[in-house]
């Protein structure tokens, strides 16, 4: 019982290590994103500000706000400069126990999420957040100045980066998908009116103005992630089954 006791607890030891190690790369990566959390910030508000009427004010509701606000942003900078450490040690917890020919695909997979999410963030905020935040602003009547709460607009936008993130991962969920035989390209391909139907549901559910142009202008970006999702698919096709040889690398102790 000791003998199979012995490589869990050195597994939670390992990973302990590891989750300190992550934490104090989150920590010394938020001290720059403190300093640079007012530029952060009017980056930010700028759709915003572009949108609200003449004599608006973005305001802060309580004596702490104003600080939290400053402190989320440090937090969210904090995890992009630590993500270099993040996927480093993921990637040391994890390699041990893959086959020879996944370890090879982690650094490309993780390369390609970070593009890809990063990319959808960018879409939204260039394409997508002036016409959204255009549309909430119609709402506050003609010459009616608006007061923004700074928190919610900073959960708002936090929110829609992620969605638009997430969305434009759909290209590598599908190849990892067909990857682990979970689906096939070919059958994939002859859903394609599935495919658009769904794109301009999500985008109807993603951009609240019901111009049809905003819609379309995110429904096509979504389809043609679908394309090349399947493209992908097709060219690294399902795993190989694991040979004998190829075995997991074994634990260190």
């Amino acid at each position: 019982m000791n003998d199979l006791r012995l490589p869990f607890t050195e597994h939670l030891g390992e990973l302990r290590n590891r989750l300190i190690i992550c934490l104090a790369a989150l920590v010394l990566g938020m001290i720059p994103g403190w300093f640079i959390s007012a530029p952060v910030q009017a980056f930010l508000q700028a759709p915003l500000d572009a949108v609200l009427p003449q004599g608006s004010q973005i305001v802060n509701l309580s004596v702490t706000e104003g600080f939290s606000n400053r402190l989320r942003i440090s937090l969210i900078a904090g995890l992009f400069f630590s993500l270099p450490v993040l996927f480093y040690q993921a990637w040391r917890f994890v390699a041990p126990g893959l086959y020879s020919h996944e370890r090879r695909y982690i650094i490309p997979f993780a390369l390609a999420f970070a593009f890809f999410f990063f990319a959808g963030a960018a879409f939204g905020y260039r394409f997508i957040f002036p016409t959204t935040l255009s549309f909430f602003a119609s709402f506050t009547g003609a010459g009616v100045p608006a007061l923004v709460s700074q928190a919610s607009y900073q959960s708002f936008a936090f929110w829609m980066f992620v969605a638009f993130g997430a969305v434009f991962e759909t290209p590598l969920a599908i190849v990892l998908l067909a990857r682990f035989g979970i689906v096939d390209p070919r059958s994939l391909a002859r859903q394609r009116k599935i495919a658009v139907l769904l794109a301009f549901v999500a985008a109807a559910i993603l951009t609240p103005s019901p111009d049809a142009f905003t819609q379309t202008m995110l429904a096509v970006p979504m389809y043609l992630l679908f394309e090349l999702g399947l493209l992908g698919a097709r060219i690294i096709g399902k795993k190989p089954a694991p040979e004998e040889s190829d075995a997991p690398a074994p634990q260190a102790t």
